[in-house]
């Protein structure tokens, strides 16, 4: 029973990284398989060296986490 809620809960993850290795045409055509011919990091590629960067949405989304767990410190220690 564990082992049906471990792949339960893992299969989405495996299957995310699976499609994010392989290239947009062996997914949409179906040929992607363990060859090896289909696997490629152009996608991280292309997501690093995208326009807008996308430092600029892990930086704000650092900062927006930062503000809301100072505000929630803030709130919840003097109610403690």
């Amino acid at each position: 029973m564990r082992g049906l809620l471990l792949l339960w809960s893992l299969a989405p993850l495996a299957w995310q990284l699976y499609t994010s290795l392989v290239t947009p045409e062996a997914l949409v055509s179906g040929s992607a398989g363990a060859t090896g011919s289909f696997w490629t990091l152009e996608n991280y590629r292309q997501v690093w060296l995208a326009d807008p960067p996308i430092w600029r949405y892990l930086l704000n989304s650092a900062v927006v986490g930062a503000a809301s767990t100072a505000l929630t410190l803030a709130l919840a220690v003097p109610c403690a």
